[in-house]
């Protein structure tokens, strides 16, 4: 048990990965315009981005014990402690104001930064303005003011501010003169290079984006885009949601299909064109609704037609058509009856149907077998029509054995539910088993077709106005 739900688990990774190199490749176009544009704007904001200069020079730490206070440290083990203490007052901001009170000038202490070794007593300090004279004048300043605090006492000629007598002292050129040397930096390749990144992870969200979101079949365009196959028909039909879903799942939706029944009888050439398998990628697409439809549309054009029920894993013509599921394909197989024994006759002139039988465990011994291309032969000569509901091609393999022995498959797709990469694998794997997939049926849209055309019949046979599908 714990290795089956390690390959699920596998087996989702791969499906995952292979999903979003899928939509990847697909919106390849899109993604470069979006890197393209952020690196543009990165590099286009660092181009007009000023330089700064940064200002640099170093202090060193004495300190000695205070004549009342009895320790045994030595002088380096007490200037290493004092370090801290003066990285920290020079962040203080008392300590920046008499500063900026010595230069007259504004400080802040964010372009300040310290920076030292633990075996140290060497405080290297830097700070950046947008000019180098500015630079260079406050940390001179700073340096001066913090040797000045350093020396500073009480009246008992003890260090002011610090527990022991520190001095700073700072690091002079020849002349004796603090004297910082400034150099000049800029942040445009750290832009460039972070707008680089920002791109990237862009791309990045917009492939999750369209994983979840936008990378469903939600038109007849893109359906016909995905697929390279013509789109028959657009079935402005409401889905039942979950809630009510049980209370209709044994009621029969009627569907206007003459559009797409015209368009088959227009494609039928003598013997040929009278099988159709339809499929779908997955259950719940309204597949079986459109297959009864289309045979009731069929048969009150005139047509004798015929329903196979091939889908084994969730048989539901005779439940639609309110019609008893035993004696079918399973009793022929056991020889109990003939092909004249399996047809039921339906409520609807012209159309029977042949239902899958009782339940049995492995049903694909059917399709390959001679008994099963003998039905279909029959009911080719019987029939005009033959329209065989098969189990989805993601759920079962039975289309493999089941697409060459049909003149055609007819691939029902649910609108916004199909990812296009699904879809796509579904029509490469019908087309590998030599299914001569001539089109699709858009349902569930929530925005029927435009296309016009002259009329259609009704299970009731009844001649309808011209409508719009």
């Amino acid at each position: 048990m714990t290795n089956e739900k390690e390959n699920v688990i596998k087996n989702e990774k791969e499906l995952n990965v292979a999903e979003l190199w899928y939509i990847f490749c697909r919106n390849i176009l899109w993604e470069a315009i979006i890197f393209i544009v952020i690196l543009a704007i990165g590099v286009g904001y660092a181009l007009t981005s000023k330089d700064y200069y940064v200002a640099k020079a170093s202090i060193i730490i004495k300190a000695s014990l205070n004549s009342s206070v009895d320790q045994s440290y030595s002088d380096t083990p007490l200037s290493q402690q004092q370090v801290v203490l003066v990285c920290d007052v020079l962040k203080n901001e008392f300590f920046i104001d008499r500063v900026q009170a010595e230069v007259n000038k504004p400080v802040s202490a964010s372009s300040l930064s310290t920076s030292y070794t633990e075996d140290s007593l060497l405080i290297n300090l830097r700070y950046t303005d947008v000019d180098a004279a500015s630079a260079k004048e406050k940390l001179t300043a700073i340096i001066n003011e913090i040797a000045r605090f350093s020396r500073e006492t009480n009246d008992e000629l003890l260090n002011k501010y610090f527990a022991a007598d520190v001095e700073v002292v700072p690091l002079t050129g020849r002349t004796g003169e603090v004297n910082p040397t400034v150099v000049t930096q800029s942040d445009k390749t750290k832009i460039i290079i972070l707008s680089g990144a920002l791109g990237v992870a862009a791309v990045i969200v917009y492939v999750f984006c369209m994983l979840f979101f936008g990378d469903k079949v939600n038109s007849e365009e893109k359906l016909e885009r995905v697929t390279g196959k013509k789109n028959f028909i657009v079935i402005n039909e409401k889905k039942a949601s979950r809630k009510n879903k049980g209370a209709k799942s044994n009621e029969f939706v009627e569907l206007r299909l003459g559009k797409l029944a015209d368009s088959l009888i227009y494609m039928q050439d003598g013997d040929k064109n009278k099988l159709y398998q339809i499929q779908s990628t997955t259950s719940k697409e309204g597949k079986t609704t459109v297959a009864i439809n289309l045979a009731l549309t069929l048969g009150a054009s005139n047509r004798k037609t015929l329903i196979i029920d091939c889908d084994f894993s969730h048989p539901s013509v005779h439940r639609a058509l309110k019609l008893p599921k035993k004696l079918g394909i399973t009793d022929y197989f056991k020889g109990d009856l003939d092909f004249n024994g399996m047809l039921k006759k339906t409520n609807n002139e012209n159309v029977d149907v042949i239902t899958c039988g009782d339940h049995i465990t492995d049903h694909t011994i059917f399709f390959t077998s001679d008994k099963f291309k003998n039905i279909l032969k029959e009911a080719r000569a019987k029939y005009d029509f033959v329209i065989l509901d098969c189990a989805p091609v993601k759920m079962l393999s039975d289309y493999i054995n089941i697409s060459p022995l049909v003149d055609a498959t007819l691939l029902v797709v649910e609108n916004d539910s199909i990812s296009s990469r699904e879809l796509s694998y579904v029509v490469n794997e019908l087309n590998s088993c030599n299914a001569n997939v001539i089109g699709t049926a858009l349902n569930f849209s929530s925005t029927a077709s435009q296309k016009k055309y002259y009329y259609y019949y009704d299970s009731q046979n009844k001649k309808l106005p011209e409508d719009e599908q």
